[in-house]
């Protein structure tokens, strides 16, 4: 948080989904909040795609985002590897496997994102290649949905490490490795756009979102 030290007025605006923006957008601008009161921050929530396009429009002057392939006008200021981690109650019988499999997970309740998000593409993908299908009881476009289903020991689900970071360091839910090849072909970037100078508060925003971010995944 040193890089913010000094900052008495200015704006950082980020762009990223609501894996990010339901826990750690909020706890790292309250993290800045508390020494520097004068920051003030803009977090929009987007479908994943559509962040790249706030960063260029200028909307945005950070995205924090899931991606496959390089976008154009965008530089990567930090990316780290992004795994489709599976999600189970603290109990459950899969809770202390050290990996599950999709097919084992398809023996129970399922919660699922919609076909249009990337973690969902990521799964079909993988269930293709062996010929299997899984029928969700839970279809959400909404993370903590999904999350809470978990919590309340309606079932397991799917997401990623960063969107369940802060339940599974609470006790809430057991994160665990899919042990299926295929599931961590996707990145997680701190997006800005290409030739651009950010703001001295956005710069410091992007320095504390990198090394934030970094988890046990």
């Amino acid at each position: 948080i040193g890089a913010v030290q000094g900052l008495r007025a200015g704006q950082g605006r980020l762009a990223t989904s609501d894996a990010v923006a339901n826990e750690l957008g909020p706890r790292l601008c309250v993290e800045v909040q508390r020494t520097h009161t004068g920051i003030q921050f803009e977090v929009q929530s987007l479908p994943t795609a559509q962040v790249p396009g706030a960063v260029r429009s200028g909307t945005a002057d950070i995205g924090l985002c899931f991606s496959r392939a390089p976008h154009k006008d965008i530089d990567v200021a930090y990316r780290q590897r992004a795994p489709v981690l599976a999600l189970v109650p603290p109990g459950h019988p899969l809770a202390g496997a050290k990996s599950v499999p999709l097919a084992r997970m398809g023996q129970y309740p399922l919660a699922l994102p919609p076909p249009a998000t990337t973690v969902r593409q990521m799964i079909d993908i993988v269930c293709s290649r062996q010929g299997l299908q899984l029928v969700p009881v839970l279809v959400s476009n909404h993370v903590k949905t999904m999350l809470h289903f978990v919590a309340n020991g309606g079932g397991l689900s799917v997401s990623s490490e960063i969107a369940a970071r802060h339940m599974v360091a609470a006790g809430d839910i057991v994160a665990l490795p899919i042990g299926d090849q295929g599931r961590d072909l996707r990145d997680l970037e701190l997006q800005t756009l290409s030739g651009r100078s950010l703001p001295v508060a956005a710069q410091a925003f992007l320095d504390l979102l990198r090394e934030r971010l970094p988890g046990p995944w």
